[in-house]
């Protein structure tokens, strides 16, 4: 896929393998995780479906708990949950990072390619209370990147409206 990606797909990776600041591993995440501690700030799973048992550890308890160990004091998790039509799965995912995290966030995110329109992803931090929004500082940091990145999905707007969710979460 990695190959494949980097002949056909260079509209979407912009070379982005290869940047010195990139290590790619191909294996597992729990196996990637495996032993180590107080590593990263930020852990992203953009895993597979969820409904695929491979992937179904990513959604764990157990892996939650190995992550926590794996981020530093203020490291945070994000991990892709589902459609809000799955919202019993939105749901556990949020509870099982509960159990391994004191914060934690449902957060939405429009994805047109994705059945309904509309996605969400969960988050979980050791220490920063992800549901706070402090608007003066997200703006200062857009107005300050903003000359630096093209951004074409993301705002201060998007930002605070990304936690206003359906009334059952």
């Amino acid at each position: 896929i990695i190959n494949i990606s980097k002949k056909y797909l260079k509209f979407v990776c912009k070379n982005s393998f290869f940047d010195r600041r990139v290590n790619i591993y191909n294996l597992s995440g729990e196996k990637f995780i495996e032993g180590k501690k107080n590593l990263y700030d930020v852990v992203v799973v953009d895993s597979t479906n969820f409904s695929e048992i491979n992937s179904l550890s990513l959604y764990s308890v157990n892996f939650y708990k190995k992550v926590y160990s794996l981020l530093k004091k203020d490291g945070i998790i994000i991990t892709l949950g589902a459609s809000f039509l799955d919202a019993p799965f939105i749901k556990k995912i949020k509870n099982n990072i509960k159990k391994a995290f004191k914060n934690t966030a449902i957060y939405r995110f429009c994805m047109p390619s994705y059945h309904c329109g509309e996605y969400c992803f969960v988050g979980g931090a050791k220490n920063i209370r992800l549901k706070k929004i402090e608007t003066q500082k997200i703006n200062q940091k857009f107005e300050k990147l903003k000359t630096k990145y093209k951004f074409k999905d993301y705002s201060p707007e998007i930002h605070k409206t990304s936690l206003i969710l359906p009334f059952d979460f």
